[in-house]
């Protein structure tokens, strides 16, 4: 089920609380968070939005 592990943007409707502590928990535990991503460069770096 290798394609359960990234979720579609959407599909989880929970709001989740973005502060420091809780992005670094994420990095430190590989939680997977979700946010909105409102562009794409050139180089096909998305930027996503945390509030």
């Amino acid at each position: 089920m290798e394609y359960l592990k990234f979720i579609p943007e959407g599909w989880n409707d929970t709001k989740e609380e973005f502060n420091l502590d809780n992005i670094r928990n994420a990095l430190n535990t590989g939680e997977i968070m979700q946010g909105k991503v409102y562009s794409c460069d050139s180089n096909f770096n998305l930027h996503i939005k945390l509030r």
